[in-house]
């Protein structure tokens, strides 16, 4: 069976067929990761699909000699998940401070 290590390789060569072959073998590690952190399915997917555009993209950045192919996903689905509970908690924050702050209360007349 050929390793992960490999197949990322493969994928910084352009092989299609090794990126598939990547995402079948890792996509519920991946997945997994990115729902634990964020506790959402739909975004769970999003950040699943942005993890692998970006191993499709970087994966000539990838260094074996840091680390295995597993982790170096992980770590981008981890990263990924924490930056949009982040954002979402700081768009909660906004919205919450706007409505207070825009607040009128009604007055006796």
């Amino acid at each position: 069976m050929v390793k992960f290590d490999d197949l990322l390789e493969r994928t910084a060569n352009g092989d299609v067929g090794a990126f598939r072959n990547l995402y079948e073998r890792t996509g519920r590690l991946v997945y997994g990761t990115a729902l634990r952190v964020i506790g959402d399915r739909g975004y769970g997917e999003e950040i699943t699909q942005e993890v692998y555009l970006e191993a499709w993209r970087k994966a000539a950045e990838f260094d074996a000699a840091r680390g295995s192919a597993e982790a170096w996903l992980v770590t981008i689905a981890h990263r990924r998940s924490v930056d949009r509970v982040r954002a979402e908690r700081s768009r909660g924050d906004r919205e919450n401070s706007f409505a207070h702050a825009s607040y009128q209360r009604p007055h006796d007349v």
